[in-house]
């Protein structure tokens, strides 16, 4: 009795709209996503300040890292392993499916600021997420709110998350619906046209209360200065869009590539994997510190063509190794950062073999892996133009041609994505 009492007018189905007192907690979702992903997201700026001052000591840096984030894991989250998206895929999928809780949502929060502070090749994107899905599901339980409901607030904390680690609110959205409720798998809480609207409100409120949040807490400054991205010509449009599908489909199987081989060699204690893993790390950052954490003056430097070729060719390619190989080992962090970082610097040298502009075929490039790595391509566009401050016409216009190659070079080199290539290792069918 007391349950119905206290949420009478939110028992309503999810295609009628969303009711104020929704509203109201997609706002507060918003906020305190946003609080939290600005808290990594700072966080991380500082210790990526101080790891690159180190010094000498730099190579130690992942080593320590390793060992710290190895023992939260082990200690708070047993069992966490991996990325944590296809988690949040599936649970925004099925009802039955939980990845919400709070715990692991601290374990990867703390993990990650651990990890990429420390020089772990990946992003805070992933963890925040993580933590504004437990966010916002936790507030749709105790408001007593009836499902689909706690599934969307879930994804509103994801959208406010996104918005603030990229700066990018509209990706944010885009992002939420593109992945995670409106998937192929057609049982999400988004499944019809006016679900759907009622979502894109809904989480269109938690990504504006993030931004605000975040103009607040960090500032107006971008995740990455990209500068003025020209536009890129139709021929190194095709070039970027091609090798950037297949760099990210290739960069989402390496991942599970470098997994099973440390499966395969490790025999030691679990919590000290990462320490382990961290060694190598420590050694080619010897040879190369621009790997160092997400890396965005790399990318600046990127857009800028302010870069030799063969330095570009090898960044991209050590990015990816460098982040898959964490990851196996046991590194905490989201994979949108590493799949920037690789499209940028690929995108700038297609631009200097074709004699382009630099910035816009960084755009593009960033945009391409992305799509072919995760297959969002509508939140690669998007991420992209709100990267770059607004595009002309005609540079967005070859950044969807770039983007569309890319897709499709992706699907022709693995129908999975990163994100369900994990699902499908768990026996999970996920259709494509």
């Amino acid at each position: 009795m007391n349950d119905r009492r206290q949420a009478p007018r939110i028992r309503r189905r999810p295609g009628a709209g969303a009711p104020v007192a929704l509203i109201g907690l997609a706002a507060g979702t918003g906020v305190t996503a946003g609080l939290v992903a600005a808290a990594i997201s700072l966080a991380i700026d500082a210790a990526t300040r101080a790891g690159l001052g180190a010094g000498l000591l730099l190579p130690l840096l992942p080593v320590l890292g390793g060992l710290a984030y190895g023992l939260v894991g082990y200690l708070v989250a047993p069992g966490m392993r991996g990325l944590g998206i296809p988690d949040l895929m599936l649970a925004m999928a099925a009802p039955g499916a939980d990845a919400h809780q709070a715990r692991a949502a601290v374990a990867r929060v703390v993990g990650a600021v651990l990890c990429v502070g420390t020089g772990g090749p990946l992003g805070g994107e992933g963890p925040a997420a993580v933590a504004g899905s437990a966010i916002g599901h936790a507030a749709g339980r105790r408001a007593r709110v009836p499902e689909p409901w706690p599934r969307l607030l879930g994804g509103c904390g994801v959208a406010a998350a996104t918005a603030v680690i990229f700066g990018a609110p509209v990706a944010g959205v885009v992002f939420a619906l593109e992945l995670f409720l409106v998937g192929p798998v057609r049982r999400g809480p988004a499944r019809t046209l006016p679900a759907l609207l009622a979502a894109a409100g809904l989480l269109a409120t938690a990504s504006l209360a993030g931004t605000a949040v975040r103009r607040i807490v960090v500032g107006a400054r971008p995740f990455a200065d990209v500068g003025q991205a020209g536009e890129a010509g139709l021929a190194a449009a095709v070039l970027v869009g091609v090798l950037g599908g297949l760099a990210g489909a290739g960069f989402g199987k390496l991942v599970y590539l470098a997994e099973d081989a440390v499966d395969r060699v490790w025999r030691g204690p679990v919590w000290l994997r990462p320490a382990a893993g961290g060694v190598a790390l420590g050694l080619l950052l010897l040879a190369l510190p621009q790997l160092y954490g997400i890396g965005q003056p790399v990318i600046a430097q990127a857009a800028a063509g302010a870069l030799p070729v063969a330095l570009l060719l090898v960044l991209a390619a050590g990015k990816a190794v460098a982040a898959s190989a964490t990851l196996a080992v046991g590194g905490v962090g989201g994979v949108f950062a590493p799949m920037l970082f690789a499209g940028a610097t690929l995108g700038s040298a297609c631009a200097a073999m074709t004699g382009d502009q630099p910035g816009g075929c960084a755009l593009a490039g960033m945009a391409a892996v992305v799509a072919g790595g995760a297959r969002v391509p509508v939140t690669a566009v998007v991420l992209a133009t709100e990267l770059a401050g607004g595009l002309a016409p005609a540079a967005l216009g070859a950044l969807v041609v770039s983007t569309a190659l890319a897709t499709a070079a992706g699907r022709v080199v693995s129908p999975r994505t990163v994100y369900t290539r994990k699902l499908c290792r768990r026996g999970v069918r996920w259709p494509q």
